[in-house]
C-alpha cells in the first residue's frame, strides 16, 4: 500500500519495501526450494525476459570495452525474480493492489496540486509538479496509477456501487498530478488506453455504462486542455509549434534545435547514427553520450545533443547503446508479459485474474508509450516501479494455472 506513493513523494522507502520483499523472496527460495521448484514454462520464459536486458548489457559492454554507464539499473529487472517467489508464494488479496494504487494517485495530486497552485499563492514562483522525482517520471507514473486504478472497478461494484468512485477518482487524480506536471510524454498513452478499455469492456458493460464512461474522459480530458492555470494547453501548443519549425525550410534551423523538440530530435537522429555505425552491438551502453559528441563536433548535430546520457526514448537507447540485440531484450521485456496477460482475459479466467490481467496490459502499455519519449528503464525508480509491480502482477495472474489456462 505504501510503495506506490514512496516511489514518487519521499525518499529510501521504496528502495526499502523493494529490498525487503527481494530478501524475503531469496530466503523462501532457499527455504522452500522444494515447494517451488521446478518451476513452469512460463516462469522460465518470464525470468528469461527479466534477465535478457542485463545479459545484453554485459555482452555488448564486453564486446564495446566500455563501461555500463547507468545500464546497472536493470540489475532491477533480475531482483524482481525473487520478489515475484515472495508474492506468488504468499497471495495476497487484490485489494491490497488496488487501495495501494488509489492512494498514491490521491498522495500525488495532493503534493502536485501544493507545489503548482500552493507555493504561487505563498510567492513563490509555479514550478512543474516533480514531487521529489524529476518532473517526467511523476506525471508518468501517477497517470500510470489510476490508469491501473481502474481495473479494480469490477472489485469495487462488487461490494458497493458507491465503491466505484474511488477507482474514477484515482484516475482523475493521475491525470491531474499528470498534467500539472506538464510532462507530454505520459498523455501519448491515453489514446492506446481508451482502445484497451473499449476491447476488454466490450461485452462487459452495457451501451449506456460506456457512454457515460467515456464521456467523463472527454470532460477530464477537456477541463485540463481548457483551464489555463494548468498549463496543458501551452505546453501542447508550444509542442506542435516547435515540431513544424524544426522541419520547416523556411526557418532558421540551428535556432530551431534549440527547443525541448529539437533536441529531442536530434538526439533520435544520433542514436540513430550511433546504431547503424555498430547494428549488432550497438555502440556500447557507456560511450553513448562520446559517441554523440563526435557527432557534434563533425556538425551533424546540434551542440545539445550530446548534453545526456541517454536519448530520451528507450527503444533509441537500446539501439545506440545495445544493438540489434539490445532492441530485442527491450521488446521481448514488454511483450512476454503482455501475451500472457492477453490470454487470461481473452480464455475468460476467474473475475479477479481477469482484473489484474487488465491492469497488467495497462502497465506494459503504458509503459511502451512512455519509452517513446524517456528512457524510463535507465531511471532508477521508474526502473524499481516497473520490476516492483511487474513481480506483483506475474506472479498473481499465474494462478491462473490450476484452472488450465497456461501460456
Amino acid at each position: 500500500i505504501i510503495f506506490p506513493a514512496s516511489v514518487l513523494v519521499v525518499d529510501k522507502v521504496y528502495g526499502a519495501v523493494f529490498l525487503i520483499v527481494i530478501l524475503l523472496g531469496i530466503w523462501q527460495m532457499v527455504a522452500y526450494r522444494k515447494e517451488i521448484f521446478p518451476i513452469s514454462k512460463d516462469e522460465k520464459l518470464f525470468f528469461l525476459s527479466l534477465c535478457f536486458v542485463m545479459v545484453t548489457v554485459v555482452i555488448t559492454t564486453v564486446v564495446n570495452d566500455t563501461d555500463m554507464d547507468r545500464a546497472d539499473r536493470f540489475l532491477a529487472l533480475i531482483l524482481a525474480i525473487p520478489a515475484y517467489i515472495f508474492f506468488k508464494r504468499n497471495f495476497s488479496k487484490e485489494k491490497y493492489v488496488w487501495f495501494g494504487l488509489i492512494a498514491g494517485t490521491f498522495i500525488a495530486s495532493g503534493v502536485a496540486v501544493y507545489q503548482v497552485f500552493g507555493l504561487s499563492y505563498c510567492s513563490i514562483k509555479p514550478v512543474r509538479a516533480t514531487g521529489l522525482v524529476h518532473p517526467i517520471i511523476f506525471g508518468d507514473l501517477a497517470l500510470l496509477m489510476g490508469a491501473m486504478s481502474l481495473a479494480g472497478i469490477g472489485w469495487f461494484k462488487k461490494h458497493s456501487i458507491w465503491l466505484v468512485s474511488f477507482p474514477v477518482f484515482s484516475f482523475i487524480a493521475g491525470m491531474v498530478a499528470s498534467a500539472l506536471s506538464l510532462s507530454r510524454g505520459g498523455w501519448v498513452a491515453l489514446p492506446f488506453l481508451v482502445i484497451l478499455f473499449v476491447w476488454y469492456s466490450s461485452n462487459k458493460t452495457s451501451l449506456a455504462t460506456k457512454i457515460m464512461s467515456y464521456s467523463l474522459l472527454i470532460v477530464i480530458t477537456g477541463s485540463l486542455y481548457f483551464i489555463p492555470q494548468t498549463g496543458v494547453q501551452k505546453r501542447l501548443d508550444t509542442s506542435i509549434s516547435n515540431f513544424d519549425r524544426y522541419f520547416d525550410n523556411n526557418m532558421d534551423k540551428e535556432w530551431e534545435k534549440y527547443t525541448s523538440i529539437g533536441v529531442r530530435l536530434e538526439m533520435w537522429k544520433a542514436a540513430w547514427i550511433i546504431f547503424l555505425d555498430n547494428p549488432v552491438v550497438g555502440g556500447g551502453w557507456g560511450d553513448y553520450s562520446e559517441n554523440s559528441q563526435k557527432l557534434v563536433d563533425k556538425g551533424v548535430l546540434n551542440k545539445r545533443a550530446a548534453k545526456y546520457y541517454h536519448p530520451h526514448n528507450q527503444f533509441f537507447s537500446a539501439l545506440a547503446k545495445g544493438g540489434v540485440i539490445g532492441f530485442i531484450s527491450i521488446l521481448f521485456l514488454f511483450l512476454f508479459p503482455s501475451i500472457i496477460c492477453y490470454k487470461f482475459i481473452r480464455n475468460k479466467a476467474e473475475p479477479e485474474i481477469q482484473r489484474l490481467a487488465l491492469a497488467g496490459l495497462i502497465f506494459i502499455v503504458c509503459f511502451v508509450n512512455f519509452s517513446l519519449t524517456e528512457a524510463i528503464l535507465e531511471r532508477s525508480r521508474s526502473i524499481i516501479f516497473f520490476s516492483f509491480y511487474l513481480a506483483i502482477i506475474m506472479s498473481q495472474v499465474q494462478h491462473c494455472r490450476k484452472n488450465n489456462y497456461s501460456f
